[in-house]
C-alpha cells in the first residue's frame, strides 16, 4: 500500500539516451580548416590540431598517428634549412612542398574529416584565436631567423676574390632560406666604396642581375640586398604560393588532373592586387586573380583559356 504522506513521483522520467542527448557537444577544430591553416603554418600545425581532436574523441591510437605526422613534418621542414642541403636541380625542388602537404592532407587531415562524416559526428567548433595566437610569434621568429641580412664570421685579412666568393654564399643563402627560391648566383662583382663598404653586382643563373650592399664589421660581413632584388624574389614567392593555392582550389573541387605546374605573367594592379596566367600540366592556361593582404594571400580564378 502506498504511503499516502509521500510526495508525488514525478512523471517525466527521462531514459538514459535522452540523458546522454542533453550533454553538450564536443569541442574539435574543424579538420578542414587546419588544413588550410598549414599552408600558412606547415603540416606541423595541422598535425598537432588533427592529433589534439583525435584525442579529444577518445581515439588514442588515430592521435599517435598524427602525432607521428607531427614529427615527420618537423623534419621535412626544418631538416634542409639545419642541414644545409643543396638546392634540388631544375625546379623539382619547387613542387616538394606541395607533394608533403598533399600528402599529409589526405594521409592525415581527410582522415579525420571523413571520419567525422561518416560517424555523423556533431560537434562544436572550437576557436581558432589560441592556436593562431601560439603559432604567430613562432612562425615570425623563423622569419626573423632568415632575415634579408645574414652575419658571419670571416677573416679580417680577407681579400676581394675571397670575399666575393662569401657574398655570393650569403647571397644564395637569402634566396634559399628567405624566399625558398632554387634560383643561384653565379656570380659576384665587388667594388670598394670606403672602408669596411662595399657595392656588389650579383648574377643569377638565369641572367638576372641586381644590387647588394656589403658591411664589414670587425669580424663580420653584412649582405644587404637592394629594394628590387626583394621586389624580384618576393613576385618569385607569390607565384610559387599562388601554385600550391592553385592546386587546393582544384583539390577542393575534386580536379585532381591537370595540375598547375608554375605562374607567370604577373602582373601588378595596385600595391596588393595581381593578374597572371596558370600553366597546368597538360599547357592549357588558366588566368587567375592575386590578392595579397599582410601575410595573407588569395586566388581566384578567372576563367581558363
Amino acid at each position: 500500500m502506498s504511503n499516502p504522506y509521500s510526495p508525488p513521483e514525478n512523471s517525466s522520467h527521462l531514459s538514459n539516451s535522452e540523458i546522454n542527448n542533453t550533454q553538450p557537444a564536443i569541442e574539435l577544430w574543424n579538420p578542414e580548416a587546419a588544413a588550410c591553416w598549414s599552408l600558412v603554418f606547415t603540416p606541423i600545425f595541422g598535425s598537432i590540431i588533427i592529433s589534439k581532436n583525435w584525442r579529444r574523441i577518445g581515439n588514442i591510437e588515430e592521435a599517435t598517428y598524427a602525432k607521428n605526422w607531427v614529427y615527420i613534418s618537423l623534419i621535412a621542414t626544418l631538416g634542409p634549412i639545419v642541414l644545409h642541403f643543396p638546392s634540388l636541380v631544375g625546379s623539382i625542388g619547387e613542387f616538394l612542398p606541395i607533394v608533403f602537404l598533399l600528402l599529409w592532407y589526405f594521409s592525415s587531415a581527410k582522415r579525420q574529416a571523413k571520419y567525422l562524416k561518416n560517424e555523423s559526428m556533431v560537434y562544436q567548433k572550437k576557436s581558432w584565436f589560441r592556436p593562431l595566437a601560439i603559432s604567430s610569434p613562432i612562425l615570425l621568429t623563423g622569419f626573423l631567423l632568415t632575415t634579408i641580412s645574414i652575419p658571419i664570421n670571416i677573416p679580417t685579412d680577407l681579400g676581394y676574390p675571397g670575399l666575393e666568393d662569401k657574398v655570393k654564399e650569403l647571397v644564395n643563402q637569402i634566396i634559399q632560406k628567405q624566399f625558398k627560391q632554387t634560383t643561384t648566383c653565379t656570380d659576384m662583382e665587388i667594388e670598394k666604396i670606403a672602408d669596411g663598404r662595399f657595392y656588389g653586382t650579383a648574377t643569377l643563373n638565369d641572367g638576372t642581375k641586381f644590387d647588394v650592399n656589403v658591411t664589414q664589421m670587425s669580424t663580420q660581413l653584412l649582405v644587404e640586398l637592394s629594394p628590387d632584388a626583394r621586389q624580384y624574389f618576393f613576385e618569385k614567392a607569390i607565384c610559387r604560393t599562388a601554385v600550391e593555392l592553385v592546386n587546393k582550389i582544384r583539390l577542393k573541387s575534386l580536379q585532381f588532373n591537370p595540375i598547375c605546374i608554375s605562374v607567370g605573367g604577373l602582373e601588378k594592379l595596385n600595391e596588393s592586387n595581381y593578374h597572371a596566367v596558370a600553366v597546368m600540366s597538360d599547357q592549357t592556361e588558366l588566368r587567375i586573380s592575386i590578392d595579397v593582404d599582410g601575410v595573407q594571400m588569395f586566388v581566384k580564378i578567372v576563367d581558363s583559356e
